[in-house]
């Protein structure tokens, strides 16, 4: 028969053990893209130099508010924001030539 100790030690241990499998399943849950979504990755360099210079180039002065590897119509996917507030994605194709452009206005309150 074991000791009340060694029984509270094994309790302790599984009950420790069955908390960090749930709390792991937990985070790696709440990270994961929602179902219908993909995890956005990112442009590695240096593409992503040649792809904000591209970007910048056709759209003119802005500031790159966000960039991709795209799942839409391009190989690249880089957002700008214009001093207007005016966000302008624009997708790239392998050679870094723009083959698409979409244009988000601000709301006007």
């Amino acid at each position: 028969m074991r000791r009340p100790t060694t029984r509270l030690l094994i309790i302790t241990a599984a009950t420790t053990g069955f908390a960090s499998i749930g709390t792991g399943i937990a985070i790696a849950s709440a990270l994961a893209p929602d179902a219908g979504e993909s995890a956005e990755a990112q442009i590695q360099s240096p593409a992503y130099e040649r792809a904000v210079e591209a970007a910048l180039a056709h759209v003119g002065a802005g500031v790159i508010s966000d960039s991709e590897v795209s799942t839409e119509e391009g190989a690249y996917e880089v957002e700008v924001l214009l001093d207007d507030g005016t966000e302008v994605e624009v997708q790239l194709d392998e050679s870094f030539a723009v083959v698409a452009e979409e244009q988000e206005t601000p709301d006007a309150d």
